[in-house]
């Protein structure tokens, strides 16, 4: 949840391109009655007199999509970014034209490095603007195109010049891109793949200092920690996180991404108090900003408290409500985890047949985005709930399904070979395969010895090394 990228500023080269603040709140404005179909039509239109070029349309657009971002509205960024990746292609055709023109006219060689400087400054311009649709797609559950994009984004950045002046903006934008990279392969539920890209993100954060980028990768590793249900880290990560953007002062938007996060981790373990009271106060940020993405997520996790709390009538009319925010958001993940929400409670309301129409309707969600965890989650609360109604045809149905779901995707532990998930564990990880053990298993192979182990990963046969929960927490505090 929240805005990643709109921090990022592209440097150009025509430094006059900058929107203005007044100029600012005329786009907020725009933007906030112009109609989705031709948002991006009504905007160049207003400011067609000062943005006349495409450098400074790309930079209008950029600026909307900020603005976009810090509202939930990914549906009309995929559009903005769109075009921002046709006015980069408008200035490389015509950049390409004129250099031609230029080197048979003077035919020196001095004109090159000028050439390449202009070159970088475009490839970082629509680097950026892949990004953009790779995180926009990722909240609106496109993962593929998430990954297809965050890919494009990161072959843009493959070729700038390595003595190029604004390295540090192309450094931060292939952390970021990567960073994407991951997160779509967490929505497909690619978790080995995921935490491989987000290890990268913390050691490139390390590396140049980027102290945003190892914000939101912490948070991201939160998020696959809570999926397997490694308790220890999902905790760890989101309070790191919260403390490093307290400490740089972060704008309230990542902060309440951070507060968040923390609030489904505090949920997890049963301290449901504390996510309330986190809760609350990122709903009303959220409000105050007209997120309706955040609110949607708060207003999920109040549902999810009153449910564990056991006060299902409270827990009903939230869900529905968040329902019709993820809605609006077009966010389906969110959906899925409203019908899976909204199904446990009618279940505990022992609404068994309003149950299963909710677990139904979450199941064909969670096919259709392709998240095969939240599959494998549904088949799973399927089985016992057909059980528990004596639908024994069904309840065999859900639980080969769960197991062959489980299987293909290999989330078991390379020792003991139980699945990671069902229970509260704590998880290393073998390098450099990444396969995954539970720490206790690995304890009782070793002896209680740690770190390198002198022999094979039990799944691949790779020589391992491993990372200790608390070694791999370092490297985030670093």
């Amino acid at each position: 949840m929240g805005s990643y990228v709109s921090h990022l500023r592209v440097k150009l080269s025509e430094e006059n391109h900058k929107v203005s603040s007044y100029d600012k709140s005329k786009l907020q404005r725009l933007l906030l009655n112009s109609d989705k179909s031709t948002a991006v039509d009504d905007c160049l239109k207003l400011f067609a007199r000062k943005c006349s070029t495409s450098h400074a349309q790309w930079r209008l657009l950029d600026e909307a999509v900020t603005i976009l971002e810090e509202r939930g509205k990914y549906r009309l960024i995929i559009a903005f970014a769109a075009k921002q990746i046709e006015l980069c292609n408008e200035i490389m055709s015509h950049k390409h034209k004129h250099h031609h023109r230029s080197d048979r006219k003077h035919n020196k060689h001095h004109h090159h490095n000028h050439h390449h400087d202009a070159d970088d400054d475009t490839k970082r311009m629509m680097a950026k603007s892949f990004l953009s649709l790779s995180q926009a797609n990722y909240n609106v559950s496109q993962y593929k195109k998430c990954i297809y994009y965050a890919e494009k984004s990161l072959s843009c950045l493959r070729d700038c010049s390595p003595n190029d002046e604004n390295k540090d903006i192309s450094e931060s934008l292939i952390g970021f891109s990567t960073l994407w990279r991951g997160k779509g392969s967490l929505g497909m539920s690619e978790f080995r793949d995921a935490l491989l890209h987000f290890e990268q993100c913390l050691s490139s954060s390390t590396r140049n200092g980027d102290w945003l980028l190892q914000v939101m990768t912490s948070l991201s590793l939160a998020e696959l920690y809570l999926h397997l249900r490694d308790h220890e880290k999902a905790l760890f990560f989101p309070l790191k996180a919260l403390e490093i953007a307290n400490e740089k002062l972060a704008d309230t938007h990542v902060l309440t991404t951070c507060q968040l996060c923390l609030a489904e981790a505090y949920r997890k373990v049963g301290k449901n108090a504390e996510a309330m009271m986190i809760c609350e106060g990122s709903m009303q940020v959220a409000i105050d900003s007209s997120d309706r993405r955040v609110q949607a997520y708060a207003m999920l996790c109040f549902a999810d408290i009153h449910r564990m709390n056991r006060e299902h009538p409270r827990a009903i009319p939230r869900y529905d409500l968040a329902g019709s925010l993820m809605i609006e958001c077009d966010d389906r993940y969110g959906q899925v985890l409203v019908h899976v929400g909204r199904a446990k409670t009618l279940a505990k309301m022992k609404s068994y047949d309003e149950a299963l129409q909710q677990f139904a309707c979450g199941l064909e969600l969670a096919l259709l985005i392709e998240n095969k965890w939240m599959c494998v989650r549904v088949y799973g609360e399927l089985a016992v709930l057909h059980q528990r109604l004596s639908n024994i045809d069904q309840a065999k149905a859900a639980t080969l399904r769960y197991h062959q779901m489980l299987d293909d995707l290999g989330i078991f532990c390379a020792i003991c070979r139980q699945p990671f998930g069902e229970t509260s564990a704590q998880i290393e990880t073998i390098m450099p395969c990444s396969h995954f053990v539970h720490f206790k298993c690995l304890s009782e192979q070793r002896g209680g010895r740690s770190g390198h182990s002198g022999g094979s990963c039990q799944i691949c046969t790779t020589p391992t090394l491993t990372i200790s929960p608390r070694q791999h927490s370092s490297i985030a505090n670093s």
